[in-house]
């Protein structure tokens, strides 16, 4: 059975303009071959990865530079295979040395390493600051928090301080080249070995406090919210995210946004052949219209919410090509959600509905707001259309044509 690793990961900060960075997003949509969504941690949505995946960016689209001197990096992993490998790196441009990242040792009688590296700016070999060593943490979830304060470095298990241990360090924090790259689950060519895992990251600026304010916020909220999640877990976090979807979306409509595309083609990455091989040619090189597509224009390293909302508001439509796959995609259900809410919210008719294939009612059933739009709209069929493919492409161009104002 080919092994594959799952990861989360979140990078945040208590800074007072409360900037958090989430590293998922450096996977982005669609998501890239042999990456694909599964259930994490306590429930929550996380990443597959196959042996395949590769995932890496410019470490100046993500974190600051420089660095906080002071951190915390909080991590919950569940391992797939006992051979270890690094959960995140930065390292150099040339990809050579690793100044921040965090790996597990391969499993030995029984127990693992945590090794946290730190490398000073100007060093000219990966610096192993510390190593913890802790149990076999391979088939079972684990929760654990490294804080680096002055010269010291921690680990905490369950809130509670496990280990320190000092280590030397300049007194100036570290700084990235413009060229650093930033890598969830490698090293990128440092050599390092690749992770399988299940894994949530996070981190956030000035170690301790930060560990004993979670800490009592967690238990606090596990409390009161245990019962309500356990029952609702699903609806939460989606919700979640598209309370975050609707309260950037009311952002962009207040500060207006320039129609930069034709219209957003909302689609999911199984029918993407059908998207590049039919749609594309059709409307971009012979009706001449500019489509913004998630793996063509989409900006790398800014958050997915942000890119979606983006597409949507700088786009005069928004073309749903909708199947079984769609209607099974979170992501896929956010971009519907969120051009729902600009047509009923501006009254724009910015929404073409477009089923690649036949969809019974009880297939829609379970999707309330597709189901209103159906109604309420005209919708184009390909499955209708293929014995005269010029007219469904001639009413296509209609649709992109109709102006915006449904007043």
């Amino acid at each position: 059975m080919t092994n594959r690793r799952r990861r989360q990961v979140r990078f945040g900060s208590n800074l007072s303009s409360s900037l958090q960075l989430d590293l998922t997003e450096l996977i982005g949509v669609p998501l890239p071959p042999a990456v694909s969504f599964v259930t994490g941690f306590e429930g929550y949505p996380a990443y597959s990865f196959g042996p395949g995946a590769n995932v890496g960016r410019l470490t100046k689209s993500f974190i600051p530079d420089p660095f906080y001197y002071n951190f915390a990096i909080t991590v919950t992993a569940k391992p797939t295979a006992r051979t270890g490998g690094v959960l995140f790196a930065i390292t150099n441009a040339y990809q050579k040395i690793v100044q921040l990242g965090i790996s597990l040792s391969e499993v030995e009688d029984g127990s693992q390493r945590v090794v946290l590296f730190y490398t000073d700016t100007g060093s000219g070999s990966t610096q192993e600051a510390a190593s913890f060593k802790m149990g076999d943490m391979t088939g079972r979830w684990a929760r654990f928090t490294i804080t680096v304060q002055g010269a010291q470095v921690r680990l905490f298990m369950d809130c509670e301080e496990y280990h320190r241990v000092d280590f030397l360090r300049s007194d100036r924090p570290l700084t990235f080249e413009p060229s650093s790259g930033i890598f969830v689950g490698n090293a990128g060519g440092t050599g390092l070995p690749r992770f399988v895992v299940s894994l949530g990251l996070s981190m956030s600026r000035d170690g301790t406090m930060t560990v004993l304010k979670l800490g009592s916020a967690l238990v606090v909220c596990t409390l009161l919210s245990s019962s309500l999640y356990h029952f609702m877990r699903w609806q939460l976090v989606y919700g979640f995210y598209l309370l975050r979807a609707f309260l950037y979306n009311v952002k962009k409509r207040k500060q207006g946004c320039a129609h930069v595309y034709d219209a957003f083609v909302s689609y999911n990455v199984h029918d993407e052949d059908w998207v590049y091989g039919e749609l594309v040619p059709e409307l971009e090189q012979r009706q001449r219209w500019k489509l913004c597509l998630h793996h063509r224009d989409f900006e790398p390293g800014k958050p997915i919410i942000e890119n979606i909302t983006d597409a949507i508001h700088s786009s005069r439509k928004t073309l749903c090509v909708i199947s079984r796959h769609y209607l099974q995609s979170e992501w896929c259900s956010q971009e519907i959600q969120m051009a729902s809410f600009r047509l009923f919210d501006e009254k724009k008719d910015v929404l073409i509905l477009l089923f690649l294939e036949e969809l019974s009612s009880n297939q829609l059933a379970p999707f309330y707001r597709i189901r209103k739009l159906v109604r309420s709209r005209t919708y184009l069929s390909w499955d209708q259309a293929r014995g005269d493919k010029a007219l469904f492409w001639e009413k296509v161009q209609r649709a992109l044509e109709i102006g915006d104002n449904l007043e």
